[in-house]
């Protein structure tokens, strides 16, 4: 038999979406979940976005920018919670995702065509 989750047992959660990927901006967001809640033992790290064209007509700051979400979102956010997740001692977990466009081609997408 499978276990079951105990029933008496009261969960928490918030969704939220950040505006701005940045360092601090992410550490701040990990500072008031760890002030609401006290612990975070899940944490789901998404983190992107797509400009679609020709690579050749995407100009570098786009370019720069896609990979400041789409790496450094994530980066930031294992960075910002982890250390508290570990620090906390007890079993937690961190699920990074991607979105389908970073698993398939995508009309209008040639960079990121084979």
């Amino acid at each position: 038999s499978q276990p079951q989750p105990p029933t008496n047992r009261k969960i928490r959660f918030a969704l939220v979406g950040c505006g701005r990927i940045s360092k601090n901006h992410i550490e701040a967001l990990a500072k008031h979940a760890y002030s609401v809640f006290e612990q975070v033992d899940l944490l789901f790290n998404n983190a992107g976005v797509l400009i679609g064209g020709k690579s050749w007509d995407i100009p570098a700051d786009k370019w720069a920018w896609q990979l400041q979400v789409n790496v450094l979102g994530v980066v930031h956010g294992i960075a910002s919670f982890v250390p508290r997740m570990i620090a906390a001692g007890r079993p937690a977990r961190v699920i990074n995702t991607g979105s389908m466009a970073s698993f398939s081609r995508q009309l209008r997408c040639e960079h990121w065509r084979r």
